[in-house]
């Protein structure tokens, strides 16, 4: 069964965000946003870590800490990073690295036309652009309500809208869950409707 996000539950878990572009000598920060009253500190070895983990274009990467998680993605060498507290899911991250980036190029693409430098913690006017997209994660997500037969009831499992857009996409679509040791294995339609689930084995 398809549901909509409540976007006000989930926006206040987003605690980092950060983009960066991949030159041979490394990577230059472009912009840098952190949660009112957070700091981006306590992810600062995750994102040197990621940096270094993110070695293949178009691929999203996952890290996952006891408290935190972060999601972070290379393409066309700009390198986007999004971290919250562990209560988020990773496909709500994916979805908000897909809308921002886009966001983002056109924004940077700007800034180059006009000469301006020093993207880094100065041109907050796009921070306005990424806490709307946070604000507004129910038009880029849907939750999937699928059952559990190690848990034993209902789960409730964040898809990001885009996965059933690919073109070259077969239905029904798997999606993996994996979530108090074990990993469920469901297949979705393009109504977001679940048509079968099963327990997979996992291995890390």
């Amino acid at each position: 069964m398809r549901h909509l996000l409540n976007a006000n539950k989930f926006k206040d878990q987003i605690l980092v965000f950060g983009v960066s572009k991949k030159f041979s000598t490394g990577f230059e920060d472009l912009y840098q946003w952190s949660k009112i009253g957070g700091s981006k500190s306590n992810f600062a070895l995750d994102i040197l870590n990621a940096k270094n983990l993110a070695e293949k274009e178009g691929v999203f990467y996952h890290l996952e800490r006891p408290d935190r998680k972060v999601c972070f993605f290379l393409f066309k060498n700009m390198f986007y990073l999004v971290g919250s507290d562990n209560a988020i899911q990773f496909q709500l991250l994916e979805a908000i690295i897909e809308e921002t980036s886009q966001e983002f190029s056109s924004y940077y693409q700007n800034k180059l036309e006009q000469r301006k430098a020093g993207f880094a913690y100065e041109h907050k006017e796009f921070d306005k652009k990424f806490e709307y997209i946070i604000g507004g994660l129910k038009h880029i997500v849907t939750i999937i309500f699928a059952p559990c037969s190690v848990c034993g009831k209902t789960i409730n499992i964040i898809a990001k809208n885009s996965i059933i857009n690919r073109p070259e996409q077969r239905m029904p679509l798997p999606l993996v869950y994996t979530h108090k040791g074990h990993s469920l294995l469901i297949y979705i339609d393009s109504h977001f409707q679940v048509r079968g689930s099963e327990i997979v084995d996992i291995s890390s």
